[in-house]
């Protein structure tokens, strides 16, 4: 039987394709090549500012996600770009996670979370309340800012 033969034959064809499908799946595992083209997707969901007397930050900002992925991804805060508003000092651990209804920590925040599929969280940033008022702010939204996170490593920019 000659390779042509073999080709043709209706059964030995779909043993040499299963063959082959096997091959590229295995080494796709082995490689881990759905992982490199896999890129986790946020969804910027709410956006608001906070004042709270008293604490170390008193006017902050936040930013609200979603984790739109089928998987779970781990986020970062990376870096702020200011543009119309100044912060009173860029801090990365600033990072919460909702649970229940309900944000987690409660007290203080971290540096890293690990969002489940249709996950939120939310990060701030402390805005420097000797310059700035929350109504000032609230009329700046969409000019103070771009937040910059990591999702499993590669960067997403969000315009504050």
């Amino acid at each position: 039987m000659t390779l042509r033969d073999v080709w043709n034959d209706p059964v030995w064809s779909k043993v040499v394709g299963g063959v082959i499908t096997a091959v590229i799946v295995g080494m796709s595992k082995l490689l881990k090549w759905p992982k490199l083209f896999w890129i986790p997707r946020l969804r910027k969901t709410h956006v608001h500012a906070s004042e709270q007397n008293g604490a170390m930050y008193s006017l902050k900002y936040y930013l609200e996600i979603v984790n739109d992925s089928r998987r779970s991804v781990e986020v970062r805060v990376s870096e702020f770009t200011p543009d119309a508003v100044s912060l009173q000092k860029f801090v990365q651990s600033t990072l919460q996670v909702m649970f229940d209804g309900k944000w987690f920590p409660t007290e203080l925040a971290t540096e890293a979370v690990a969002l489940l599929p249709n996950q939120r969280r939310r990060a701030w940033i402390g805005i420097d309340a000797k310059k700035f008022t929350k109504a000032d702010v609230e009329r700046l939204e969409g000019k103070i800012g771009t937040l910059t996170l990591t999702a499993n490593g590669r960067k997403i920019a969000f315009q504050l």
